[in-house]
């Protein structure tokens, strides 16, 4: 399973050709980057809920997958800047 974080969505795809999933980031909850405590030296684990459902995905680069996924989230929430229109008030002065 491949895992890409888009600025909307996580997307799982089989085989990098088939998307199995489309998990909407404003759905993503509680996402953690840990160590497996029974292997040290095995990769890492990045875990979170969405929809109901818990995901965990094991990479060497978790917390960067980890960090990656919670930012992407965050800005998912975030209310976009708007941009102020000129009026004809901006205009006289």
């Amino acid at each position: 399973v491949s895992v890409y974080v888009t600025p909307l969505h996580i997307i799982l795809m089989e085989n990098k050709t088939q998307v199995s999933r489309l998990i909407p980031l404003e759905a993503v909850r509680q996402v953690a980057a840990m160590r497996r405590i029974d292997q040290p030296r095995a990769d890492g684990l990045v875990v979170f809920e969405a929809q109901g459902e818990k995901f965990a995905f094991a990479t060497k680069r978790y917390e960067e997958l980890a960090q990656a996924v919670a930012d992407a989230a965050r800005r998912s929430l975030e209310v976009p800047l708007l941009q102020k229109q000129k009026g004809k008030e901006d205009e006289e002065e």
